[in-house]
């Protein structure tokens, strides 16, 4: 008997899966509706990357999504991870919503790793064009190329190709 007069909770997606959403979402200070808003409004201050990811993973999947729009009962029963599916559902696109957002937080990250990594390789290309022991090698393992071929004074090669290099002991 029901002694509260609140009527029971109904939860129609797995009771596990339900719990992990329910406590993921309940992390983000935001209503279920306030959370779609910003989502919608694509919101760049809205959200940690933390919480992106958490949002993400308590969308639902298809399975659920099914299950949730065959729902002919009283919404307002569901429990707190249904209605935040149902509310996200309200929102096309919302996973690639969320996705985007994701990006825009760890662009300028990304972005600096990549400089910092091209930087490296025009550092390494300016030391191999600047190299004055490089080049005597290199004029060198030529020389030796053109006596090993037993070519003429007149006849001499003009370069060797780099798969030649990558012979040498």
């Amino acid at each position: 008997e029901e002694t509260s007069g609140k009527l029971p909770t109904i939860t129609i997606i797995d009771g596990k899966r339900a719990t992990n959403v329910a406590i993921a979402i309940a992390r983000i200070k935001f209503d279920y509706e306030g959370i779609r808003t910003r989502l919608e409004d694509m919101d760049e201050t809205a959200f940690t990357l933390e919480q992106l990811l958490c949002l993400e993973e308590s969308l639902p999947n298809e399975e659920e999504i099914g299950t949730l729009q065959a729902y002919p009962g009283d919404t307002s029963r569901l429990g707190s991870a249904e209605r935040f599916m149902l509310e996200m559902l309200k929102l096309p696109d919302v996973r690639d919503r969320i996705r985007s957002l994701q990006y825009i937080q760890t662009f300028a990250s990304k972005q600096k790793e990549l400089l910092e990594e091209v930087s490296t390789i025009e550092t390494a290309c300016n030391d191999v064009k600047s190299s004055v022991r490089l080049r005597q090698m290199l004029k060198c393992v030529l020389s030796v190329g053109n006596r090993v071929n037993r070519a003429d004074q007149s006849d001499h090669a003009m370069g060797i190709t780099l798969d030649s290099l990558l012979k040498l002991p």
